[in-house]
């Protein structure tokens, strides 16, 4: 009983980097690469990282609204100034069934 136990604990261990972390005030946390960015309506597309690799690829669209915080190492930026391939941090909540950010963090620029 105890082989399975510990089993079934190191099974979960594994599933977990794979999910989007959520918060104790009910945000997610979803981590990536930037797939698209739109401006009317604003949005954004990301594709998650995980870890083991394998596990990577989950896309998700986020609506990006007035609330949305926009940042780049510390400094505000506006949604025109995203672009594809960047790596950022995306904080979310669901909301009417749409992934609705809360803030979004460029984590890492693209490169040309």
């Amino acid at each position: 009983m105890k082989k399975v136990m510990v089993l079934m604990t190191v099974l979960a261990a594994l599933a977990i980097p794979a999910l989007a972390i959520q918060s104790m005030n009910g945000e997610i946390e979803a981590q990536g690469e930037i797939v698209e960015v739109s401006t009317q309506p604003a949005t954004l597309t990301l594709k998650e990282a995980a870890s083991p690799p394998e596990q990577s690829g989950v896309v998700r669209e986020f609506v990006v609204d007035e609330a949305t915080q926009l940042t780049s190492r510390g400094e505000a930026i506006d949604i025109a100034d995203i672009q594809p391939g960047a790596q950022a941090t995306v904080r979310y909540v669901v909301d009417s069934g749409k992934n609705v950010a809360k803030s979004i963090d460029v984590t890492t620029p693209a490169t040309d």
